[in-house]
């Protein structure tokens, strides 16, 4: 059971008076906070590192990775900090005139997409307030869709004393999000395709694709029950009513369907249009459903077979589709050969029909035992 949710995502961009940290590789610093990883950045810990260091060295360290985020003021490693254990990379921070492009999906909330330094600081006209959403997140770092290798932390965003910050906003070009789904295991992933003009001329679109990233706590089979009412938790399948076409079933079973739905919701993630599910598993809603679902089946199995069909090679293949199957529960019957012989007159299936009509008149005649 699998599924990929597209939607259209508005893309923002906002030029901000900001303070910012571009994150850049510091081997020294990531070397203190692997040491640090187990306990805090103590003395003892810098002089496995960093030995021969002086007390007041050791200090003026401390207050150094305290600034740059890196641990709190009792040395305990910030988020910034175990990446940096891992990755050597510093935060260092610069304040100035941003243009930053934002993506905004119910999905994922916000994500900053890439930045540009702006140098020119004429443009003050129609500001407007800095909308809510747009929050500096000191430790949190985000990588450029443009250029990977470019990570940042929006550290803070000035503002007066009296009043909010201010910004010039507009729209950008929207992207697509795509959020693939098993809804049996309840893993996810989702990313964004599109494209941003970097460069201050506008001239140039560049396409970017975000690496996957997942939504948490993600109760799938619950969501996909509330898509479909049909769905039988106990059993692990959709009920439905036989559809006419034994031959619908995906990947040659008979009892999974690929089931598509107009409109559906996730909880607080949005809603999506045209959604398609793959390998739903399926079966009959009644034992009148399941017994014309084994009669369409049996009517497709003859149909297949390439020499005559007698009554116990006929019992057989009804034997074969029922067993194990959903069918099997509702006590499904084996069709009389009456019955089996109208479903192919009526499907004008006349070869089969001769396929299966001559060995029963020659065993009625008494020429065949």
């Amino acid at each position: 059971m699998r599924t990929t949710l597209e939607a259209e995502v508005k893309v923002y961009e906002i030029s901000v008076l900001a303070e910012l940290a571009v994150l850049e590789r510091r081997p020294e610093f990531g070397l203190l906070c692997a040491a640090a990883k187990q306990g805090a950045l103590t003395p003892e810990a810098m002089d496995q590192v960093l030995p021969g260091l002086s007390e007041m060295a050791r200090a003026n360290l401390r207050r150094h990775c305290e600034e740059l985020l890196l641990c709190d003021r009792e040395g305990r490693l910030t988020a910034l900090g175990h990446q940096c254990a891992s990755g050597a990379e510093v935060p260092v921070p610069e304040q100035g005139l941003y243009r930053f492009w934002v993506a905004r999906h119910p999905c994922f909330g916000e994500r900053l997409l890439h930045f540009r330094r702006e140098r020119s600081t004429a443009a003050r006209v129609n500001l407007q307030p800095l909308p809510a959403w747009f929050r500096a997140e000191p430790i949190r770092p985000w990588t450029s869709v443009i250029d990977p290798a470019l990570r940042f932390c929006v550290r803070e965003l000035p503002a007066p004393p009296r009043g909010g910050a201010s910004c010039l906003q507009s729209e950008a070009p929207s992207c697509k999000l795509l959020w693939k789904i098993d809804l049996r295991s309840g893993s996810n992933d989702w990313s964004l395709e599109g494209s941003l003009s970097p460069e201050p001329d506008g001239n140039k679109r560049v396409r970017f694709s975000t690496p996957p990233e997942q939504v948490a706590e993600l109760d799938t089979l619950a969501l996909f029950a509330s898509w479909d009412r049909r769905w039988d938790a106990r059993k692990g399948r959709i009920a439905m009513d036989y559809d006419g076409d034994p031959g619908r079933g995906t990947g040659g079973h008979p009892f999974q369907r690929v089931l598509r739905y107009p409109r559906v919701t996730v909880p607080e993630r949005g809603e999506f249009q045209n959604v398609e599910v793959l390998e739903v598993p399926v079966g009959p809603s009644s034992t009148v459903q399941a017994q014309r679902w084994a009669e369409a089946l049996l009517l497709q199995r003859v149909v297949g077979e390439s020499g005559y069909v007698s009554t116990e090679r006929a019992q057989k293949l009804f034997g074969d589709i029922v067993t194990g199957s959903p069918l099997e529960e509702h006590g499904v019957r084996f069709p009389s050969h009456d019955t089996q012989l109208q479903a192919l007159e009526a499907e004008k299936r006349r070869r089969a029909y001769w396929m299966l009509a001559a060995p029963y008149d020659l065993v009625s005649q008494g020429s065949v035992t």
